[in-house]
């Protein structure tokens, strides 16, 4: 971008060139890194969902059942807990 002449109010720093475009942020993903964390995001996200699928949550261990009932949403978690509170005599 070049400094218009007709502009004399913008101010600019001495001796401080600046590129054009947004500025980098210094952790900034490429295109290919982000569609690639979306996809591993995407696959564990898969991964666990079959995990829960074919299992029962009787298989899983408190600490599992924990993870489950922060971390998921919906119906998973509701199993979680209901799984949960039958291992601890709240329900039967």
């Amino acid at each position: 971008m070049a400094i218009q002449k007709e502009d004399r109010k913008t101010q600019s720093l001495p001796g401080v060139p600046r590129k054009p475009g947004r500025p980098s942020t210094g952790t900034a993903l490429s295109g290919a890194e982000r569609v690639a964390r979306h996809r591993a995001k995407v696959r564990s996200a898969q991964a666990l969902e079959l995990r829960v699928t074919k299992s029962t949550m009787q298989d899983y261990s408190p600490a599992d059942l924990g993870i489950l009932m922060g971390g998921a949403d919906g119906e998973l978690a509701r199993r979680a807990w209901v799984e949960f509170g039958r291992r601890n005599g709240w329900l039967k």
